[in-house]
């Protein structure tokens, strides 16, 4: 199902106890969202982790918010809080291999399915393995089968960085709740790393021993190869007692058995206190394990066998008692060639303590060199940082400018435009001046030829009194030629 909603392009997630916007304020609604039974859900941690595009949608299908891996949404800080998930795994779903066994897992702590064993299979995606799926088994046999599968292909030891209200048990966690609130873990480096793996007789690992000087002599620290984050990085230790009588031989080697007790708590040390410790070979009990041992144990002491050596030889014959003899030669022969293999294990672990204290001193110092390359790589990178926004704002300002440059070019040609269309306004000047002279010379004419005009019309009007005055000369003439006719007819006549 993790390939699923990998593949999907979209993850459509209805939450029914989130009432809608119509109903309740932003903040309200934000608050039902953080407490919504979603968040709560074994399944649904796929879903959130896997998928590419998440829509999530209120009791009435309104849209509540939405957003796409890759790309950064306010959204994401708000289910980071909620769900203790990062934000660069909730960004970006491949970056979960990142991420150690134990913190994945506290992505899992507190949450509820219907059927107690989907506890464990709803992971399987999570950590890329595949097992049948058995319901009835119960969810300690199913989680112990999820982390036997992710033990088969990893070698990250925070698997057994866990933290429970158990006084005793095995290294193997019984559900993943265990593993809330797991802090910042880091894997050792692989050169410091050996294999462990699970047997029928118990989980068999080979960590560093370190020996409490006030504690009891059956109890010792074991350093699983992981470092916490606490003050810098420190060793996580985790205590074990030897199981009384208990010893098995797995794979050629005798080896002790333990069991992990304090299980509410793991120790931190720094580093250079594991130097001069060993690393041994030894077994880890599992509840099935020790039940099993302590009822072959119980069995051997009811039915009243003894050791070997203590094998009465009465009545037995010659060929019997050389048998006897031989067998019994070869147990103490078997039990030095066990002796020597722990004194030379013992003296290649002291020795390996050295070249690990030698080798821790020179990666300290190559530690400090590092941290001061990174520091100036560090520096350098802001300095890069800081020269890349002086280039974009250079770029940008060039931007600027060339885009200033085409305006002035622009403005050029208007200018251009613009003295050429002046120059024809000077030339329509000098021709509307020219014509203006010419009209004030016109003007000048036609004032002459209005005086002149003026002048006619006065010796017209002088013209016209003089023909007036013709005129009554004329008529006072006739006046006088009637009488002056009568006169001379009169004088005729005399």
């Amino acid at each position: 199902m993790f390939q699923w909603y990998e593949s999907a392009t979209r993850c459509i997630i209805y939450l029914a106890d989130v009432p809608s916007r119509s109903v309740v304020e932003h903040q309200e609604q934000l608050e039902a969202f953080a407490k919504s039974r979603w968040f709560r859900r074994g399944w649904c941690l796929q879903e959130l982790i896997a998928s590419q595009f998440r829509v999530f949608y209120s009791e009435d299908w309104s849209l509540i918010s939405q957003y796409t891996l890759g790309l950064e949404s306010p959204m994401e800080d708000t289910i980071s809080s909620i769900t203790g998930i990062d934000i660069h795994v909730l960004h970006s779903a491949w970056l979960k291999k990142s991420y150690c066994v134990a913190e994945r897992m506290s992505w899992a702590a507190g949450r509820e399915t219907t059927r107690p064993e989907d506890r464990a299979y709803s992971l399987m995606g999570l950590f890329d393995v595949q097992m049948p799926i058995l319901y009835g088994e119960g969810l300690q046999n199913a989680f112990a089968r999820l982390l036997d599968e992710i033990m088969k292909t990893s070698f990250d030891q925070t698997i057994f960085a866990w933290r429970g209200p158990y006084e005793e048990s095995g290294l193997l966690a019984p559900n993943p709740d265990v593993y809330q609130d797991t802090p910042t873990l880091r894997l050792w480096r692989p050169d410091y790393l050996s294999p462990y793996s699970m047997t029928n007789t118990g989980l068999q690992i080979r960590p560093f021993i370190w020996k409490h000087a006030q504690g009891p002599s059956t109890s010792v620290f074991a350093a699983l190869q992981c470092n916490v984050k606490a003050d810098g990085w420190k060793i996580v230790f985790v205590e074990l007692k030897q199981v009384e009588d208990a010893f098995c031989t797995v794979n050629g080697v005798r080896c002790k058995a333990y069991r992990r007790i304090n299980c509410h708590k793991w120790f931190e040390l720094d580093s250079m206190d594991l130097v001069g410790n060993p690393a041994e070979i030894l077994l880890v009990l599992e509840d099935k394990h020790k039940t099993l041992i302590d009822t072959s144990i119980e069995m051997h002491r009811n039915t009243g066998r003894r050791d070997m050596r203590e094998v009465a030889w009465n009545d037995e014959t010659a060929e019997e008692k050389l048998r006897k003899e031989q067998e019994f030669l070869q147990h103490r022969m078997m039990e030095g060639q066990d002796s020597l293999r722990e004194r030379i294990m013992d003296q290649q672990h002291s020795l390996q303590s050295m070249i690990m204290k030698e080798q821790r001193s020179l990666l300290d110092g190559l530690e400090h060199e590092r941290s001061r390359a990174l520091k100036a790589i560090s520096d350098l990178d802001s300095r890069i940082r800081q020269l890349d926004g002086m280039t974009n704002a250079i770029s940008s300002l060039n931007s600027r400018i060339d885009s200033r440059g085409h305006q002035l070019d622009d403005l050029s040609n208007a200018i251009s435009n613009l003295n050429s269309r002046t120059q024809q306004l000077d030339r329509m000047t000098n021709a509307i001046s020219s014509l203006d002279s010419r009209i004030d010379s016109r003007n000048r004419q036609l004032d002459g030829m209005t005086n002149a005009i003026s002048g006619l019309n006065s010796r017209t009007q002088q013209l016209d009194k003089m023909l007036g005055a013709i005129s009554d000369l004329d008529s006072r003439i006739r006046k006088l030629d009637g009488p002056t006719n009568a006169l001379s007819k009169g004088n005729l006549g005399k």
